[in-house]
């Protein structure tokens, strides 16, 4: 009896063993895929609750051990991520995974860049939280060629072209308005003769919503910029 018993209990905590390393493996394939930390996080408290199930457990105990990694879960992705990658093939997991949450989104102006990205490819996403405008941003280096045909088709339903060199956080049209442009300081670190097409902007300095495309023609610089 005694050694049935322990045989039972070696094949509970085998499967234990295996449930975590799954869930682990799991998770740690969707960080790889999204870049999103909280995927690993979540597998720890997954794989801690998998492995502290004992036998011989009764049945509201598993179901509180089960809610209380539901909660945890919950609690983890209740707000949208805080995202950024170098690497192109992520591109459309992340925007799909950014979908799932009511907050900025990739705006329907967006055209399909990930042809013409030949170098320099950078994505930047921080969701809007509380009083705080959020962006969406891609940036990437392309021929002058195909730089000039995104100065071009902006610049045709552009509401404002702003030189970059002007802009300093905020282009003042009037006392109550004002243009607001995340423009990745990073990616546009050295001086320019890049021009700004604000496609859409609601002119509000406090809760803007703008979106903008930043060409630089003679260095084949492009920015798609949505804020707010």
């Amino acid at each position: 009896m005694a050694d049935e018993n322990d045989r039972t209990t070696h094949r509970i905590s085998k499967f234990q063993t295996v449930l975590s390393a799954v869930i682990l493996i799991l998770c740690a394939v969707a960080m790889f895929a999204v870049w999103d930390i909280r995927f690993i996080i979540a597998g720890l408290i997954g794989g801690v609750i998998c492995l502290s199930v004992k036998r011989g457990l009764r049945k509201r105990d598993y179901f509180a051990r089960a809610l209380v990694f539901l909660i945890a879960e919950a609690f983890i992705f209740s707000t949208p991520p805080f995202l950024s990658s170098d690497t192109l093939w992520r591109y459309p997991i992340q925007r799909g995974y950014i979908g799932l949450y009511s907050n900025i989104r990739e705006p329907e102006a967006f055209p399909d860049f990930r042809p013409d990205v030949e170098s320099g490819y950078r994505f930047d996403y921080m969701p809007s939280i509380l009083q705080g405008a959020g962006h969406y941003s891609v940036c990437f280096m392309t021929s002058p060629e195909k730089a000039a045909g995104y100065a071009e088709r902006y610049s045709q339903t552009a509401q404002y072209i702003i030189p970059l060199e002007e802009y300093d956080g905020r282009y003042t049209i009037s006392d109550m308005e004002a243009i607001v442009v995340y423009a990745d300081n990073e990616f546009w670190s050295e001086p320019s003769g890049a021009e700004i097409y604000v496609c859409e902007t609601n002119l509000s300095f406090n809760h803007p919503h703008t979106f903008a495309v930043i060409v630089d023609v003679d260095r084949g610089m492009v920015q798609l910029s949505q804020e707010g």
